[in-house]
C-alpha cells in the first residue's frame, strides 16, 4: 500500500516538476486548468483571480493531472504525506516494517477508505493512460496525415511551378521570335519606304527643274512686257502731267483773281454796313435831340454840343465813304486792266453780263439802294446834304463788264422787292 502512495507522490512530484520547467523553458504567463481552479490552504486567503486557460501543447496535455483528484480532500493528503516522506525519506529496508506497524495502528475504516482511493486512482491513472495513448495514436495519425497532404501539396506545387516556368518561357520564347519576325518586317518597311522616297524625290527634282525653266522663261517675257508697258505709261503719265500742268496753272489763275476780287467786295460791304451803322446813330442821335429840345429849354447847351459831335462824326463818315470810293475806284481800274490783259492773250471766254454774275459781286450788290441811302448822309446841323454817286460816271469802274454786273444785280434785287410784296 506504501509502495503504491509512493508511487502516485513521485509521479505527482514528477508532474510538478515537468510543469515547472515546462513554465521556465516557454516563458509563459499561463497556468494549468487544475492549478487556476485549486483551492488555497487552510487558514490562507485566496489569491487573485487568474486567467482560466487550457494548453493546446502536446507535450504538456500528457502531463495534466485529473481535476477531481486535484481538488479533493485525499489528494491534499496524499501530497502532504509526499512531502513528509520527502522530508524523511524512509530507507527500503524499513518499508514493509512501517506498513505493517501503519496498517496495525490505522483505523479499519480508514485503511479500506484508502484502499478505495487507491483504486479509483489506479483506475483513472489507467484510463487516462489510455485515453493518452489513443490521443497520442491520433496525433500521430494526424501529423501523418498532414505531413502526407503538405507532401501532396508541396508536389503539386513544384508542378504547378515547372508548368508555369515553362509556359513563361514557352511566352518568351514566342514573344522573341514575334520581335524578331517584327523587326524583319520594320526594316525591310523602311528599305521599300527609303526606297519609294528616294524614287519621288527625284521625280519632284526633276518637275521643279523643268518647272523653274518654264518659271524663268516666263519671267523674262512678263519682264520684257512690263518693261514696254512701263514705257507706254510714262509717257501718257507725262503727257497727263504737261496738261495737268496748264489746267492747274489757269485754274489758280482765275481762283486768285476771284479771291482777289471777293476780299475787294467784302471790304467794300463791311464799309457800307459800317457806314450805315452810322447814319442810323445819327439819325437816332438827331430825333433824340428834337424830342429833348420840346420837351426842355435848359437842354439847348448839351444839344448844341451833341450836334458838334454829330457834324465830328458826319466829317468822319464823309472821308470814311471817299476813301471807299477811292478804293472801289482802283479796283475796278486794276479789273479793267486785268480784263483787257486776259482780251489780249485769249486765254479764255468770260461769262456774258447777262447770265451769270460772281457771287462776291451780287452779295455786294444786294444792298445797293441802302448803299446809296448811306452815301447820301443829310446833316441835321447843315442846311443841305453833301450827295455823290457814280450811276453818271460809267467809266469809273473801269470796264463795261463791272457796268452789266452791277445793272444785273439792280435789277434782280428789283425783282426779289416786287416779289416780296406780293407775297406780303
Amino acid at each position: 500500500m506504501a509502495k503504491h502512495i509512493v508511487s502516485l507522490s513521485q509521479m505527482l512530484e514528477n508532474d510538478n516538476r515537468r510543469r515547472e520547467h515546462t513554465l521556465s523553458v516557454n516563458g509563459s504567463r499561463t497556468i494549468p486548468y487544475a492549478a487556476a481552479n485549486a483551492q488555497p490552504p487552510h487558514g490562507m486567503q485566496p489569491g487573485p483571480m487568474l486567467k482560466k486557460h487550457r494548453p493546446t501543447s502536446k507535450k504538456y496535455i500528457a502531463a495534466l493531472p485529473l481535476p477531481s483528484l486535484l481538488q479533493s480532500r485525499y489528494s491534499r493528503m496524499l501530497m502532504e504525506t509526499s512531502e513528509s516522506r520527502r522530508v524523511a525519506p524512509v530507507p527500503r529496508d524499513d518499508i514493509h516494517e512501517r506498513s505493517s506497524t501503519t496498517r496495525e495502528q490505522c483505523d479499519p475504516l480508514h485503511a479500506e477508505r484508502l484502499q478505495q482511493l487507491m483504486d479509483t486512482v489506479q483506475s483513472l491513472l489507467q484510463d487516462k493512460q489510455k485515453e493518452t495513448e489513443a490521443k497520442s495514436v491520433k496525433a500521430t495519425l494526424k501529423k501523418r496525415k498532414l505531413d502526407e497532404l503538405e507532401q501532396d501539396k508541396r508536389q503539386r506545387r513544384d508542378a504547378k511551378e515547372q508548368q508555369r516556368q515553362h509556359e513563361h518561357a514557352e511566352k518568351l520564347r514566342r514573344r522573341q521570335t514575334k520581335q524578331d519576325i517584327q523587326r524583319e518586317k520594320d526594316v525591310q518597311r523602311q528599305a521599300c519606304k527609303a526606297e519609294k522616297a528616294h524614287a519621288k524625290q527625284t521625280a519632284e527634282d526633276a518637275k521643279a527643274n523643268r518647272k523653274l525653266e518654264k518659271q524663268t522663261l516666263k519671267t523674262a517675257a512678263l519682264e520684257i512686257e512690263q518693261a514696254e508697258h512701263l514705257a507706254r505709261q510714262k509717257a501718257k503719265e507725262l503727257k497727263r502731267l504737261a496738261k495737268d500742268k496748264a489746267a492747274a496753272k489757269r485754274v489758280s489763275e482765275l481762283r486768285a483773281l476771284s479771291t482777289r476780287v471777293w476780299k475787294l467786295e467784302h471790304q467794300r460791304a463791311v464799309d457800307a454796313k459800317e457806314s450805315k451803322a452810322l447814319g442810323d446813330k445819327i439819325h437816332l442821335l438827331a430825333k433824340t435831340t428834337k424830342d429833348l429840345l420840346a420837351e426842355n429849354k435848359k437842354l439847348v447847351k448839351a444839344v448844341q454840343e451833341h450836334k458838334k459831335v454829330v457834324t465830328s462824326t458826319s466829317s468822319q463818315l464823309n472821308s470814311t465813304v471817299k476813301q471807299a470810293k477811292d478804293t472801289i475806284s482802283t479796283t475796278s481800274d486794276n479789273l479793267h486792266v486785268t480784263m483787257q490783259q486776259w482780251r489780249d492773250r485769249g486765254a479764255g471766254r468770260l461769262p456774258k453780263s447777262t447770265t451769270t454774275t460772281p457771287p462776291p459781286v451780287n452779295r455786294i450788290l444786294l444792298d445797293d439802294e441802302d448803299n446809296d441811302e448811306v452815301f447820301a448822309i443829310v446833316d441835321p446841323t447843315a442846311a443841305a446834304a453833301v450827295v455823290s454817286s457814280d450811276e453818271n460816271n460809267p467809266d469809273s469802274f473801269g470796264s463795261t463788264f463791272a457796268q452789266d454786273m452791277i445793272q444785273h444785280a439792280r435789277e434782280k434785287r428789283q425783282r426779289k422787292q416786287q416779289h416780296n410784296r406780293r407775297r406780303g
